[in-house]
């Protein structure tokens, strides 16, 4: 195990010898995939910036897809805001990681925060969801579900939207901190294998996904509009898990079992689907193209329009599953590898930033300062020096 350090890490780029031999993945079309042997790139190195232990309680323990408590950045506070499993939410400075604020969120925390302006929205296995100021700590408002609460919450005008380990969805006005209607989809059993979906909600409705596999698309009011399976057929983890998208028009939703899926958003027609296990939420680099990765580590540079694989990258390692895009760079956390920088438009890594004990969380991102939480609850930041900027 790589241990953390506290000076310059490492410098220069890990070498991989990537697999050649992957065979297509079926139903995505023409396939046009490199096996990207990686080089070094000398011009990329991290140095670390500060280090914060923020749970003392043991190690984070690890998820799977994108709905981990994890680390995002209060924009104008300077503040990084850390949650952790057993419920400790933590206001970071964001220059230096001295600790700013701190508030327990009783029953703990899986569901990454989501930050609006300067209030940061938690969602608590307690059922509540809370409103704090990003700057101090304090309560702005809350709302009492009364269900664990599993995913994070989407904001759109006045409206809120997240999803409960009880195949609920609920909708709630942001602005008055009243329920407005839930949704409940009823399957057996009632729970979740992999975590939940945050759902999608712009002014034409929402978009839920739910742990039978299905994808339902609600009016403003809650009526059904359509639902789809996208587990098709699979009899296990047919979760549909991360961030569902809307999209020019587009829903991009995956089911573990099922793959990736674009779906018209008006009708649930489906335009293409990409048949890998574990497909993490897209990441679109450009207007033409989006990234995906696979429960067994292989990154795939996807056509919108056709949903064919114009290129493959095999990680070869314990990834989590989740993809950021932050400019011409991907971000790709490792349970156990920490995390790794991709180039956003070809198959190369630049660099890597290991702490020691794995990271599954997603990171935070401000210019070319990336924050991260580690498996052992320990806020890191690093820089990557020479890059330009992140985002």
């Amino acid at each position: 195990m790589i241990r953390p350090v506290t000076s310059v890490l490492v410098l220069g780029c890990l070498l991989l010898l990537l697999s050649s031999g992957c065979a297509a993945p079926s139903g995505a079309g023409t396939e046009r995939a490199s096996s990207g042997v990686v080089t070094p790139s000398e011009s990329y190195r991290l140095s670390t910036l500060w280090r914060q232990p923020v749970r003392l309680d043991g190690p984070q323990r690890e998820r799977f897809a994108d709905e981990s408590a994890g680390v995002v950045l209060v924009e104008g506070a300077g503040v990084a805001v850390v949650s952790t499993e057993r419920g400790r939410v933590v206001g970071l400075q964001l220059h230096d990681g001295s600790i700013r604020w701190e508030h327990e969120v009783a029953g703990g925390v899986v569901a990454r925060p989501t930050v609006s302006g300067r209030d940061v929205w938690i969602a608590g296995l307690s059922g509540d969801v809370l409103v704090l100021d990003g700057t101090s700590g304090r309560v702005r408002g809350s709302l009492r579900i009364g269900e664990p609460l599993v995913s994070s919450v989407v904001l759109h005008g006045n409206r809120g939207a997240l999803v409960s380990g009880r195949n609920t969805l609920h909708v709630f006005d942001s602005e008055t901190m009243e329920l407005l209607w839930q949704h409940r989809q009823r399957v057996t059993p009632d729970v979740r294998m992999r975590g939940a979906a945050r759902p999608a909600i712009t002014s034409a409705g929402v978009w839920a996904g739910f742990s039978d596999g299905s994808l339902v698309h609600l009016s403003p009011s809650g009526e059904i509009v359509w639902m789809r399976d996208l587990a098709e057929g699979e009899q296990r983890l047919r979760d549909v898990t991360g961030q569902v998208v809307e999209r020019d028009g587009v829903v991009y939703a995956t089911s573990f079992s099922g793959g990736l899926h674009a779906l018209e958003a008006d009708t649930g027609v489906r335009s293409w689907r990409l048949a890998v296990e574990g497909s993490a939420p897209p990441a679109f680099v450009d207007e033409s193209t989006l990234v995906a990765i696979s429960a067994d580590g292989v990154v795939h540079w996807v056509d919108i329009d056709s949903g064919d694989v114009r290129e493959r990258l095999s990680l070869e390692r314990s990834v989590a599953g989740v993809l950021q895009h932050a400019g011409r760079f991907l971000i790709v956390p490792g349970r156990s590898d920490g995390v790794l920088i991709l180039d956003a438009h070809r198959p190369w890594i630049h660099q890597r930033f290991n702490p020691g004990d794995g990271v599954a969380s997603p990171v935070a991102i401000r210019d070319d300062t990336i924050v991260v939480l580690s498996n052992r609850g320990v806020a890191w930041a690093v820089r990557m020096e020479r890059a330009g900027t992140l985002r």
